[in-house]
């Protein structure tokens, strides 16, 4: 198995692993928080969303100013909508050098399976019987 093998199962891993962890959530639901002063889980959704602008950022020459992304739609479905069209993007930027792979494991996979587990704490509080086995379906 190459890098670049075991970074595609990781990032198809990672994101089945968070579309699972927001499965039927709400938008009421979406802004549970695990701990006072963490983010909400739509608010971890823009951010993962914002990875993947900054990524693709990276891979362009620029610069990513990490709280600058802006979305048109910020409500929980916007979010979703926006984390889903730019994950693609973002994945497909990745090339195939060390820094590429690098950068890509670092915005997206490390990051993702980070905020899985925020994300996962948080729907308890709101959620108590789901459990967070859920995410290995």
């Amino acid at each position: 198995m190459t890098a670049r093998d075991l970074l595609v199962k990781q990032l198809t891993d990672s994101e089945k692993q968070i579309t699972l962890a927001i499965k039927g959530l709400d938008s009421g639901m979406a802004e549970a928080c695990a701990y006072q002063g963490g983010m909400t889980i739509r608010e971890q959704v823009h951010h993962l969303a914002e990875a993947c602008v900054a990524l693709m950022a990276i891979f362009e020459g620029r610069q990513h100013e990490w709280g600058s992304w802006d979305p048109e739609d910020r409500s929980w479905n916007g979010v979703k909508k926006a984390w889903r069209e730019l994950r693609p993007k973002a994945v497909a930027a990745i090339g195939d050098s060390d820094d590429a792979l690098l950068h890509g494991h670092n915005l997206l996979v490390a990051h993702d399976y980070y905020h899985v587990g925020q994300i996962a704490a948080a729907r308890r509080t709101v959620q108590p019987d789901w459990t967070s086995y859920e995410i290995y379906e």
